[in-house]
């Protein structure tokens, strides 16, 4: 038995472990990710800016972010507001984009490094997942309403141009073959690398104040068969 390998396999699932009890704090309230979202979209909000776009108190709103500071999820900086008084500024702890690694850069790292890898990349899909969960709902109410409450005469020009084109949700969904998989999973990694660079390059060319991001976009890779076999055997048990 290799003594070493069974530690650090040991020690990822304790770490696990601790991780996600830790986040289940975001995962049991919709709140706290809602606050994360708004930060995500807005570099930096103060707690009045914040109590506003959520419609919330700011004492509950307070409340949240003293646990997301807690755990690490949001930073806090203080500025001057009206001489000698500070407001604290708010924003999400900023994070490189992530960029998946290849069958081939993965062969070439050390156990201990792909167990980091492995911790990292559990760590980002509970975060995500998380945000995507408590997303869906009010994705569904949106276009609910957007599609219930569009009649003639608001086909012009203008909607088809601006609105339609802009504020609609345009989802994809492909099953594919492990062959078909493997070639799309290369391709599309190494268009996110050279994609995400060159977006980071260009905001760290562009100067002045940080503008909203105003879209999301998910993209997921999905080993579909495993996790239905997953759970259908865990439902036998």
């Amino acid at each position: 038995m290799d003594i070493g390998s069974n530690n650090s396999k040991n020690s990822l699932e304790n770490q696990i472990r601790l991780d996600s009890e830790k986040h289940a704090k975001i995962l049991d309230s919709g709140l706290k990710v809602r606050i994360l979202m708004m930060l995500l979209i807005f570099p930096e909000l103060t707690l009045t800016e914040l109590s506003a776009k959520m419609g919330k108190a700011k004492s509950t709103i307070s409340k949240h972010i003293k646990e997301l500071i807690k755990i690490g999820l949001i930073d806090v900086r203080q500025q001057h507001y009206r001489g000698s008084i500070k407001q604290k500024i708010y924003s999400a702890r900023k994070k490189r984009g992530y960029r998946g690694r290849t069958y081939e850069d993965l062969k070439q790292v050390s156990p201990h490094e792909f167990i980091e890898h492995l911790h990292e990349e559990f760590l980002i899909n509970l975060r995500l997942f998380t945000y995507i969960q408590e997303t869906n709902q009010q994705i569904l109410m949106y276009i609910s309403d957007f599609y219930d409450n569009i009649t003639q005469k608001d086909i012009t020009e203008e909607f088809v141009e601006e609105k339609y084109r802009y504020n609609t949700c345009i989802p994809r969904i492909i099953f594919l073959t492990k062959e078909e998989y493997i070639d799309y999973r290369n391709r599309f990694l190494i268009f996110e690398r050279d994609y995400i660079y060159e977006m980071e390059q260009t905001r760290m060319r562009t100067s002045g104040e940080e503008k909203p991001k105003e879209y999301l976009v998910v993209h997921e890779l999905i080993p579909i068969r495993e996790i239905l076999e997953y759970v259908l055997d865990e439902k036998r048990k």
